[in-house]
């Protein structure tokens, strides 16, 4: 059957049918990728995010999907569809990062780092090395600052910042190719290259020309 995507009755008939067929291979089938798309259904379309966390829940506990339990975890810290749990957010972030899915390594990261002490500024850190190798761009250019700078448990270390300078620029983050070019043009843990310090640079101002999110084009450091 073809749908008329400009007909609200053919759309609201063909959503129908998705939600029909997800539910089917999810409860049916026990396909976990299914399941997912169940949750992210009641989440985007119904707008019904404790169904939504039912079905995310049960698709980390049973199926072990990092992508699932990432959206359980962050809704369990932000307390929408569900009572509010920093604690027991943590856990399943931590789940999704374990199950190789970047960004609940990256909100751990961020959630470990808040409770503000040594051992879990350490395993902060652990997240990130995770989440960035993961590709999550957000973990390799923290992990890049925090390497340029360092902190009270980490050393500066050059060669490491531009390691993951590197591969955030690799991802799109622009930050890190702010990072990679100012580091090529210093000479900062590797030899001064000011024809590829500018290609870094031209490529950062690309990305954030291309951003439509305000908040994700605002970064410094030419």
């Amino acid at each position: 059957m073809a749908w008329d995507f400009s007909d609200s009755e053919d759309v609201k008939l063909y959503l129908e049918n998705v939600f029909i067929e997800y539910n089917y291979a999810c409860f049916e089938e026990n396909r976990n990728e299914s399941c997912q798309r169940l949750g992210d259904f009641y989440e985007a379309i119904k707008k019904n995010f404790y169904q939504a966390n039912k079905i995310f829940k049960r698709n980390c506990d049973l199926y072990n999907t990092g992508r699932s339990c990432y959206k359980y975890g962050k809704y369990l810290y932000m307390g929408i569809g569900i009572k509010k749990d920093e604690k027991k957010a943590l856990e399943y972030l931590d789940l999704g990062c374990k199950y190789n899915f970047g960004k609940s390594c990256h909100i751990a990261a961020c959630l470990s780092k808040s409770l503000d002490s040594e051992k879990n500024l350490s395993k902060s850190l652990e997240y990130l090395e995770q989440g960035c190798k993961n590709n999550n761009d957000l973990s390799c250019q923290t992990l890049s600052s925090i390497y340029i700078t360092g902190n009270k448990i980490i050393s500066k270390n050059m060669q490491l910042a531009l390691i993951y300078a590197q591969k955030g620029c690799v991802l799109n983050n622009p930050q890190s190719c702010v990072n990679l070019s100012i580091m090529l043009k210093n000479g900062d843990g590797c030899d001064v290259d000011l024809e590829k310090s500018e290609f870094y640079k031209q490529k950062a101002l690309q990305i954030q020309k291309n951003y439509t999110d305000p908040i994700a084009s605002n970064f410094t450091g030419f």
